[in-house]
């Protein structure tokens, strides 16, 4: 005898509503439908072992057209043929009846196909709902992007371009949110939309295009401030020390031409007393005020900005300055002209009155007569 063996819990068969207790229970309280059910999932078997009804359960175990799934305790059946199963389980446990029998074991299998087509809709649905949330999930990350980003417009362009072809319909019902998210944050994302002409479309549908030029406060965009040069330069009046990391100085006429020469952006740190100076510089020309041999002066590198003015004067001639390339002309100031540059293929010109279009142009001409003139403008 073995040692330690453990005798299997007897339990009820439910059948018709009844609990079963022995074969009598069964034989007397036959219900086709039930007691293939309980075949199918394998709880006939079991209680037929733990009665110890070796006999039954080893003629369950025969009936044909069944296939078993899973091992031990787990053990199931896949009911192919229900009217041939009826007849055998109603065979073992010597029930007559057959007429009964074949009623019971097509309403059976009209259940079981209601099952699967049930599971099948529900693993659709679920299979669907991922499917969506993946969706969501892929256009957050892109949005997440965008705000991460916000300031490098190379990243912000393919991530606009991947929003369209990937996900327009979503950005459909996301346009409004995602306008009142970006106009102020990260106003290039904006501009982006704009210099894409397919989602261009789908903004100006929510959005007068004048109310987007007034939203995004276009005098500001020229300005490279941000969170971290402003966060450099309040610690800086705190403690002005020259010698942090990436603070320069320049201390000659010629340190700063060379400085020139490598057309970068730069913040003023600290400069001499006699000079009047905000404190920014966008473009670091020989024209500064830092030019007039006013040294030293301490700085610090700061990124190109992607929107740029030009406001040089020319005399009323025209200046094709941006020779090629497609840029977006963001803002007009004052009597200057722009057009594009092969004047044979369209010889528009566009002034102030053009404000609030954010026009496209091939190549950008210049016209202008005095140096308060201005185009703002980016590249696309």
């Amino acid at each position: 005898m073995e040692k330690n063996k453990v005798k299997p819990i007897k339990f009820n068969l439910i059948i018709h509503d009844k609990p079963i207790r022995n074969l009598d229970d069964l034989r007397n309280n036959f219900n086709i439908e039930d007691i293939l059910d309980a075949y199918k999932t394998g709880l006939l078997k079991r209680w037929l072992d733990v009665q110890e009804l070796t006999e039954e359960s080893e003629k369950v175990d025969k009936i044909g057209e069944i296939t078993t799934e899973g091992k031990g305790d787990d053990i199931s059946y896949e009911v192919k043929n229900p009217v041939k199963a009826a007849k055998e389980l109603a065979k073992i446990f010597g029930y007559k009846g057959e007429k009964e029998l074949k009623e019971a074991a097509y309403i059976f299998e009209f259940r079981e196909k209601e099952k699967k087509e049930l599971q099948k809709y529900e693993e659709l649905k679920k299979q669907k709902k991922e499917v969506i949330e993946n969706y969501h999930e892929k256009y957050d990350e892109l949005v997440a992007e965008l705000e991460m980003h916000g300031n490098n417009y190379e990243v912000v362009k393919s991530r606009i371009e991947e929003i369209y072809k990937k996900y327009e319909k979503l950005f459909l019902l996301d346009v409004k949110r995602f306008y009142e998210h970006f106009k102020k944050m990260h106003p290039l994302v904006i501009l982006g939309i704009l210099a894409n002409k397919n989602m261009r479309l789908i903004i100006e549908k929510e959005y007068d295009i004048k109310k987007i030029y007034k939203d995004l406060d276009v005098l500001d965009l020229i300005k490279i401030r941000n969170s971290t040069t402003d966060a450099f330069y309040e610690k800086w009046r705190k403690d002005p020390d020259p010698n942090q990391p990436g603070v320069k100085t320049i201390n000659t006429a010629n340190e700063l031409q060379e400085l020139i020469k490598t057309n970068i952006n730069v913040l003023i740190l600290d400069y001499p007393d006699n000079v009047e100076f905000n404190g920014y510089v966008y473009d670091l020309s020989i024209d500064n005020a830092i030019a007039a041999n006013s040294y030293p002066f301490t700085y610090i590198p700061v990124k190109k900005n992607h929107i740029k003015k030009y406001d040089t004067n020319t005399n009323g001639e025209w200046d094709d300055f941006k020779k090629e390339g497609s840029w977006m002309i963001i803002h007009i100031k004052g009597e200057c002209h722009v057009s594009n540059v092969d004047r044979k293929k369209d010889d528009t010109n566009y002034d102030k009155e053009s404000n609030g279009k954010f026009i496209i142009l091939e190549g950008i001409n210049y016209r202008s007569r005095n140096t308060t003139d201005m185009v703002i403008y980016m590249e696309i």
